[in-house]
């Protein structure tokens, strides 16, 4: 737990499945969906570059990272578990058992059947999938740029990293093609949000049948939550009276903590608690990137603490470089003078060391270096 601690820690600035594409609500869940324990995925591509790390999506995808850490959700299996039967998990939500009835009059003789519980299936991960909003391929230093992220470049050595990921080139979508396994067009998200039409494809109202991620993995006995943007459904969705299907909360997590708009002011947020507006902390220092930090730690925490062999799962979509660019001072500071050069020239200094590090396929630095070279 202290790896996924660390990296969050990372985002408050305070210190340095399967293919679900086919799977309908309740149809067929193939059991490579559930995520497999130790592995750590980085995924990147090329993006505009600004200046600060944390986020999601905005016109494109900058990094993801699917972390499911070490630390599973419990201890390994007992003999007596390896022995059960496997539960069936193809059919969603998993199906109560049926008993025959109890005949017996006398409390005193009559047995209780098991009590029906959903439950990951032993040594399920708890996996953390962390958007990065705008961030350029070759903005950090473990893929050559400037800007010092050493959880990242733990994880980026530690783990897997993917150099190929298919993007729709716009906020709505993409967030949406991640979070259902599906085409964004398939789930009708076929723009941002708010430019939606009646038109098939680009009504953003999700169809029943086609699941999220989050609620496939709470049907199959995950903890589940959310924290940063939400921008997966339409601006007249987001009153008081809904409807709430497409809410975070309504899309499979259990806890939510955000903001539901396309950007947000990073001191002054529009904040939503589960589905209440609440209000900003009175506190002159109040940074929403710190705030969401702090309060997935805290769920962590309390999760850990009240159901320990529970695996969890959070989708942790901070504002980082997406407009407005508003960061405090003090990190201003550390990078003062590194960007001087322009955005249009800092990936010339990039491709080699990138390349150096091995953290970008040899093919993609010769070619980022042929352009850099014949351009200059």
């Amino acid at each position: 737990m202290e790896s996924a601690l660390n990296i969050l820690r990372g985002h408050s600035m305070r210190d340095s499945p399967g293919d679900l594409r086919k799977m309908p609500f309740r149809q067929q869940l193939p059991p490579a969906a559930m995520p497999s324990p130790k592995t750590v995925r980085v995924v990147r591509r090329h993006h505009k570059m600004k200046q600060y790390i944390s986020g999601t999506f905005t016109r494109a995808v900058a990094v993801l990272l699917i972390a499911t850490w070490g630390c599973t959700s419990g201890s390994a299996p007992s003999a007596s578990e390896s022995a059960a039967p496997a539960t069936d998990r193809t059919v969603l939500p998993l199906a109560e058992p049926s008993y025959p009835a109890i005949t017996e009059l006398d409390v005193r003789k009559a047995t209780a059947p098991p009590l029906f519980q959903v439950k990951a299936p032993p040594g399920a991960p708890n996996v953390i999938v962390i958007l990065l909003d705008n961030l350029g391929f070759g903005a950090t230093k473990p893929f050559g740029g400037v800007i010092n992220m050493p959880t990242l470049e733990r994880l980026a050595k530690d783990g897997l990293i993917y150099t190929n990921f298919h993007t729709a080139p716009l906020c709505s979508p993409s967030r949406m093609a991640l979070l259902t396994g599906r085409n964004p067009h398939s789930v009708n998200m076929g723009s941002v949000s708010e430019i939606s039409t009646a038109f098939p494809g680009n009504s953003t109202v999700r169809p029943n049948s086609k699941a999220p991620l989050a609620e496939i993995l709470k049907l199959n006995g995950y903890s589940t939550a959310m924290f940063g943007k939400s921008h997966e459904f339409t601006p007249w969705e987001t009153g008081l009276t809904g409807p709430f299907d497409r809410w975070p909360t309504g899309s499979g997590f259990e806890r939510f903590y955000g903001v539901l708009s396309a950007e947000a002011d990073n001191f002054a947020p529009v904040l939503h608690d589960n589905l209440t507006l609440v209000d900003v902390p009175n506190d002159p220092k109040y940074y929403y990137p710190t705030d969401l930090a702090d309060h997935a730690i805290s769920w962590i925490r309390t999760q850990k603490s009240l159901t320990p062999d529970k695996p969890f799962f959070i989708y942790y979509a901070s504002p980082g470089t997406h407009a407005p660019s508003q960061v405090p001072t003090e990190w201003r500071d550390k990078y003062k003078g590194k960007f001087e050069m322009g955005w249009d020239k800092y990936p010339r200094g990039n491709p080699r060391a990138a390349k150096a590090s091995g953290h970008r396929p040899a093919q993609h630095a010769a070619h980022a270096e042929t352009y850099a070279e014949g351009d200059a």
